[in-house]
């Protein structure tokens, strides 16, 4: 029967080091979108929904929306999910260093199961930034994640 051994100091540290990378990077991307739908854009001249006379420019195709309301920008959220699991298993199995001996004989396996997602829960925001068959997309996340993608794996 394989025993379950933890080594916190040896594994827990890197992992919790890495997630809290991941988290900023989330952060880092969340901020970038909220600055990429800052900013004056070039399409069409419209009137502000639900207001007396207040017009404003709406995005062309391929910018970032433009922000009548602000809606979007403030649905713009980061959340994380997951941690460290611990396989045990009888025979080594080569890796990327991330196994250590028990002293039974046996090998823990250390699987950090971490997730980081920047994202909104507007279902236009969805439709902005793939675009629609009558919309032409106007990104928003994908460019913010190309500006901060250096820092994961850093």
């Amino acid at each position: 029967m394989a025993k379950t051994v933890w080594y916190p100091q040896a594994i827990s540290q890197p992992v919790l080091k890495e997630q809290a990378k991941l988290k900023l990077t989330g952060f880092a991307i969340e901020r970038s979108a909220k600055q990429i739908l800052s900013g004056r854009r070039t399409g069409r001249t419209y009137y502000v929904p639900g207001t007396k006379g207040v017009k404003y420019i709406a995005s062309a195709p391929g910018e970032a929306p433009a922000r009548p309301t602000g809606r979007l920008a403030t649905s713009i959220s980061t959340a994380w999910t997951g941690g460290v699991t611990a396989h045990n298993i009888d025979t080594p199995i080569g890796g990327a260093g991330d196994e250590v001996k028990n002293p039974g004989g046996n090998v823990s396996v250390f699987k950090s199961i971490f997730k980081v997602v920047v994202g909104t829960n507007v279902p236009a925001g969805a439709w902005l930034e793939l675009g629609t068959s009558r919309i032409s997309p106007r990104p928003f996340l994908r460019p913010a994640f190309e500006k901060n993608k250096h820092r994961i794996g850093r």
